[in-house]
């Protein structure tokens, strides 16, 4: 039968007397005056929450018996400089020295196999850690808010890192991962501003929501060819200048890559479907890009505040939402080829390119299938301004749905020259060419160079 020590003295050096196995739950909790623990040879657990909240304490001798700590053990203990661990545990647990500020030095025994749940967060005094090859997992939030801690060394056989690992370490500037890690999951690294460069091992396939999501300061991250998950907000704010996005990859979800201002160069996976809601927004550098074949959405805000002037569409897409494309760009050439474009509302209207210029090309094999929304090209000055003789709109066939109520409308100035209409479209209702200063035709005036085909 066990024997617990429950006398919580609160002299400034206590001495446990022999004959005891376990120290019991918060004995010590809270007792301001405490300075030093002696525990003897014998004792192998310690309680829930034993020292937790002993502002002055500052050394425990830990037997060698000692085999389990308990939950919060020494939690709060602001004082606490050293700790060396026996031989023996196993595991350290939940939140045991988080809030220790002054805890500069930990010594690990070879036993240990977990570092479990906020176990050294914040710990403010830490500057460097190396995890013992003997752990396989690490918990979460088990070294956040350290914000002194520069170095970390998890090179073992770590397979398992928690959300929020290094959750606000803003010093943080080197990381070694272990190969055999597979999942990064959501704000591993965010706040960590000092991180410059980080090598995602080849087996992660994860990259979790807001992973490093302001670390203002990474410029080199490698993705893994193995990655076919990229969580939102995963690279926001980075300094990112060029990006390799695996095979694998269907969805980039919303705001990844927002505002990374040195993006100058992303290469798109053939297996992208998706581009999420803004998720180059604010992307200032990144002047054309080339989606890919497969690519069926573009996401409302996709490239808003971009300084995207190309863009390439070899592609299925079928729906590009509001604000996909840059606020007030001036000749945006969006090539298209080869595709049945259905546009969603608005996606060339002020809403879609924000009152831009803009050069939307196509070749005889380009349709715009079906247009399913009002005001598609509402308030859009779709205009070559260095050469207007040339056709700005080239359509193999353009067919209208009784749903396209103002699809040509209002302040609308549309210098095409060429529109071809189908000869089994239906009749249009209301006002589809209202007020438009390119289809004047269609109005009883005709305005010379302007020409409206109809297929009979």
């Amino acid at each position: 039968m066990s024997k617990v020590y429950l006398d919580g003295s609160d002299d400034k050096i206590v001495v446990i007397p022999k004959g005891f196995d376990k120290i019991g739950d918060w004995v010590f909790n809270q007792k301001p005056n405490l300075l030093e623990v002696y525990i003897p040879d014998g004792v192998t657990s310690l309680g829930q929450g034993v020292f937790s909240h002993c502002p002055r304490l500052k050394k425990v001798y830990l037997p060698s018996t000692l085999e389990t700590l308990g939950v919060y053990c020494f939690l709060g203990c602001k004082n606490l400089v050293e700790i060396n661990l026996p031989d023996g545990i196993k595991i350290i647990p939940r939140y045991c020295f988080s809030e220790c500020e002054r805890l500069t030095s930990i010594r690990f025994p070879a036993s240990v196999d977990i570092l479990d749940e906020g176990a050294f967060s914040g710990c403010r005094s830490l500057t460097e850690m190396v995890v013992p090859s003997t752990v396989s997992r690490i918990g979460c939030k088990v070294f956040s808010r350290c914000v002194s801690l520069e170095k970390v060394d998890i090179s073992g056989k770590v397979t398992y890192l928690g959300s929020e690992l290094f959750y606000l370490c803003e010093r943080l500037r080197d990381v070694i991962l272990s190969p055999e890690t597979k999942e990064l999951k959501y704000q591993v690294f965010t706040g960590c501003k000092s991180l410059q460069k980080i090598d995602i091992p080849e087996k992660v396939t994860d990259l979790g929501d807001l992973l490093f999501f302001g670390c203002i300061n990474l410029s080199e991250v490698n993705i893994p060819k193995g990655v076919t998950y990229i969580g939102n907000h995963a690279f926001c704010g980075c300094r990112i200048t060029q990006l390799d996005i695996p095979d694998g990859v269907k969805i980039l979800h919303r705001n990844v890559f927002q505002d990374c201002d040195e993006l100058e160069k992303v290469i798109f996976p053939k297996s992208l479907e998706t581009i999420g809601s803004e998720c180059f927004s604010g992307c200032k550098k990144l002047k054309k890009v080339n989606l890919p074949r497969d690519l069926l959405t573009i996401g409302t805000g996709a490239f808003m505040f971009s300084g995207i002037e190309k863009v390439t569409m070899f592609s299925r897409v079928f729906s590009i939402e509001e604000k996909a494309f840059p606020w007030k760009t001036k000749n945006i050439r969006v090539t298209v080829k080869k595709i049945d474009l259905t546009c969603t509302c608005k996606i060339f209207s002020d809403y879609g390119l924000w009152d831009g210029y803009i050069q939307l090309v196509g070749d005889n094999n380009t349709v715009f299938k079906k247009v399913k929304h009002d005001d598609v090209f509402h308030q859009t000055s779709l205009l070559d301004e260095y050469n207007k003789s040339k056709n700005i709109f080239s359509f193999g066939r353009l067919q209208f749905s009784t749903k396209s109520k103002y699809f040509f409308c209002r302040e609308s100035k549309l210098f095409l020259r060429n529109i071809f209409l189908s000869n089994n479209r239906r009749k249009e209702k209301g006002d589809v060419f209202l007020n438009t200063d390119c289809l004047l035709t269609i109005l009883g005036y005709l305005q010379e160079h302007q020409t409206i085909y109809l297929d009979h």
